[in-house]
Protein backbone atom coordinates (compact mmCIF):
# COMPACT_ATOMS: atom_id res chain seq x y z
CA UNK A 1 0.00 0.00 0.00
CA UNK A 2 1.38 3.50 -0.73
CA UNK A 3 2.67 5.30 2.38
CA UNK A 4 0.03 8.03 2.16
CA UNK A 5 -2.97 5.73 1.83
CA UNK A 6 -5.48 5.80 4.70
CA UNK A 7 -5.32 2.11 5.62
CA UNK A 8 -1.55 1.64 5.43
CA UNK A 9 -0.79 1.26 9.13
CA UNK A 10 -2.04 -1.46 11.47
CA UNK A 11 -2.46 -0.62 15.13
CA UNK A 12 -2.99 2.79 16.71
CA UNK A 13 -3.09 5.81 14.42
CA UNK A 14 -0.36 8.34 15.17
CA UNK A 15 -0.07 12.02 14.33
CA UNK A 16 3.36 13.66 14.55
CA UNK A 17 3.35 17.43 15.06
CA UNK A 18 6.18 19.97 15.06
CA UNK A 19 4.51 23.33 15.67
CA UNK A 20 1.22 24.84 16.70
CA UNK A 21 -0.49 21.45 17.22
CA UNK A 22 1.98 20.49 19.96
CA UNK A 23 0.93 20.49 23.58
CA UNK A 24 1.16 23.96 25.10
CA UNK A 25 0.66 25.84 21.82
CA UNK A 26 -2.44 27.91 21.20
CA UNK A 27 -4.62 26.53 18.43
CA UNK A 28 -8.34 26.31 17.70
CA UNK A 29 -8.78 22.58 18.27
CA UNK A 30 -11.94 21.82 20.18
CA UNK A 31 -11.63 20.32 23.67
CA UNK A 32 -13.34 17.14 22.40
CA UNK A 33 -10.69 16.65 19.70
CA UNK A 34 -7.80 17.62 21.98
CA UNK A 35 -9.04 15.05 24.51
CA UNK A 36 -8.71 12.33 21.83
CA UNK A 37 -5.03 13.22 21.27
CA UNK A 38 -2.93 11.19 23.72
CA UNK A 39 0.63 12.52 23.81
CA UNK A 40 3.33 9.89 23.36
CA UNK A 41 6.03 12.48 23.97
CA UNK A 42 8.87 13.82 21.86
CA UNK A 43 9.52 12.43 18.41
CA UNK A 44 11.94 13.03 15.56
CA UNK A 45 11.21 13.09 11.83
CA UNK A 46 13.21 13.64 8.69
CA UNK A 47 12.72 16.85 6.75
CA UNK A 48 13.76 20.47 6.59
CA UNK A 49 12.08 22.95 8.92
CA UNK A 50 11.29 26.56 8.06
CA UNK A 51 9.34 29.36 9.66
CA UNK A 52 6.71 31.20 7.64
CA UNK A 53 6.40 34.80 8.83
CA UNK A 54 3.85 37.50 8.22
CA UNK A 55 2.92 40.71 9.97
CA UNK A 56 0.63 38.99 12.43
CA UNK A 57 1.68 35.34 12.35
CA UNK A 58 4.56 32.88 12.55
CA UNK A 59 4.24 29.15 11.99
CA UNK A 60 6.51 26.26 11.06
CA UNK A 61 6.67 24.43 7.75
CA UNK A 62 8.27 21.04 7.26
CA UNK A 63 9.30 20.06 3.75
CA UNK A 64 10.77 16.77 2.63
CA UNK A 65 14.44 16.55 1.66
CA UNK A 66 14.76 17.20 -2.09
CA UNK A 67 16.61 13.91 -2.62
CA UNK A 68 14.23 11.94 -0.41
CA UNK A 69 16.87 11.15 2.20
CA UNK A 70 18.49 13.53 4.69
CA UNK A 71 22.13 14.33 4.01
CA UNK A 72 24.66 13.00 6.54
CA UNK A 73 24.66 15.11 9.67
CA UNK A 74 21.31 16.79 8.95
CA UNK A 75 19.35 17.65 12.09
CA UNK A 76 16.02 15.90 12.46
CA UNK A 77 12.82 17.87 12.96
CA UNK A 78 11.80 17.74 16.63
CA UNK A 79 8.15 17.32 17.43
CA UNK A 80 5.54 15.56 19.51
CA UNK A 81 3.70 12.35 18.64
CA UNK A 82 0.08 11.68 19.52
CA UNK A 83 -2.02 8.57 19.42
CA UNK A 84 -5.29 9.76 17.90
CA UNK A 85 -7.30 6.54 17.58
CA UNK A 86 -7.15 2.75 17.58
CA UNK A 87 -8.21 2.70 13.91
CA UNK A 88 -8.43 5.14 11.01
CA UNK A 89 -12.20 5.33 11.59
CA UNK A 90 -11.66 6.26 15.24
CA UNK A 91 -9.02 8.84 14.24
CA UNK A 92 -11.22 10.43 11.56
CA UNK A 93 -12.74 13.18 13.77
CA UNK A 94 -9.28 14.33 14.89
CA UNK A 95 -7.91 14.25 11.34
CA UNK A 96 -10.94 16.14 9.99
CA UNK A 97 -10.35 18.98 12.45
CA UNK A 98 -6.56 19.06 12.08
CA UNK A 99 -6.92 18.90 8.27
CA UNK A 100 -9.21 21.94 8.43
CA UNK A 101 -6.78 23.82 10.69
CA UNK A 102 -3.80 22.99 8.44
CA UNK A 103 -5.72 23.78 5.23
CA UNK A 104 -5.19 20.21 4.06
CA UNK A 105 -7.64 19.05 1.41
CA UNK A 106 -7.05 15.34 0.85
CA UNK A 107 -9.35 15.51 -2.19
CA UNK A 108 -7.61 18.59 -3.68
CA UNK A 109 -3.88 18.46 -2.87
CA UNK A 110 -2.93 21.23 -5.33
CA UNK A 111 -5.11 23.68 -3.36
CA UNK A 112 -3.78 22.57 0.05
CA UNK A 113 -1.34 24.56 2.14
CA UNK A 114 -0.25 21.32 3.81
CA UNK A 115 -0.39 17.70 2.68
CA UNK A 116 -1.00 14.98 5.24
CA UNK A 117 1.40 12.12 4.52
CA UNK A 118 2.40 8.95 6.33
CA UNK A 119 6.02 9.29 7.36
CA UNK A 120 8.40 7.34 9.57
CA UNK A 121 9.11 8.90 12.96
CA UNK A 122 11.53 7.98 15.73
CA UNK A 123 11.24 8.31 19.48
CA UNK A 124 14.44 9.56 21.16
CA UNK A 125 13.98 7.20 24.12
CA UNK A 126 13.48 3.91 22.25
CA UNK A 127 14.82 2.08 19.19
CA UNK A 128 13.02 1.63 15.90
CA UNK A 129 10.53 3.69 13.96
CA UNK A 130 6.78 4.13 13.84
CA UNK A 131 4.54 5.42 11.09
CA UNK A 132 2.59 8.61 11.66
CA UNK A 133 0.55 11.15 9.77
CA UNK A 134 2.67 14.31 9.30
CA UNK A 135 1.64 17.63 7.77
CA UNK A 136 4.12 18.56 5.01
CA UNK A 137 4.15 22.12 3.68
CA UNK A 138 2.86 22.34 0.10
CA UNK A 139 3.98 25.84 -0.85
CA UNK A 140 7.28 27.53 -1.68
CA UNK A 141 9.71 28.15 1.17
CA UNK A 142 11.78 30.59 -0.92
CA UNK A 143 10.95 33.48 1.45
CA UNK A 144 10.77 31.38 4.63
CA UNK A 145 13.36 31.41 7.41
CA UNK A 146 15.32 28.14 7.75
CA UNK A 147 15.40 26.49 11.17
CA UNK A 148 18.62 24.45 10.93
CA UNK A 149 18.36 22.80 14.35
CA UNK A 150 14.88 21.43 13.55
CA UNK A 151 13.24 22.95 16.65
CA UNK A 152 10.43 25.45 16.18
CA UNK A 153 10.30 27.68 19.22
CA UNK A 154 6.78 28.99 18.97
CA UNK A 155 5.34 32.33 17.98
CA UNK A 156 6.80 34.06 21.03
CA UNK A 157 10.26 32.52 20.84
CA UNK A 158 10.57 29.98 23.68
CA UNK A 159 10.37 26.26 23.08
CA UNK A 160 6.87 24.88 23.48
CA UNK A 161 5.84 23.45 26.82
CA UNK A 162 5.16 19.75 26.51
CA UNK A 163 3.27 17.72 29.05
CA UNK A 164 4.77 14.40 29.93
CA UNK A 165 2.95 11.49 28.25
CA UNK A 166 1.53 10.37 31.59
CA UNK A 167 0.07 13.84 32.24
CA UNK A 168 -2.12 13.60 29.15
CA UNK A 169 -2.73 16.08 26.38
CA UNK A 170 -6.22 17.28 27.14
CA UNK A 171 -5.11 20.85 27.80
CA UNK A 172 -5.11 23.17 24.81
Amino acid sequence: MPPDSPGASPGPVLLATYGTLMTGQINPLTPAVRARMRSLGPCLMDGLLFEIRGRTFRYPALILHPDGEPPPGAAPVHGEAFEIGATEAAAAPVLAETDHYEDCRMDAPARSTYLRLRRPIRFPDRPGTAEAWVYVYNRSVARAVPIPDGRWRGPDGPQHVMLTPSAGAAEA
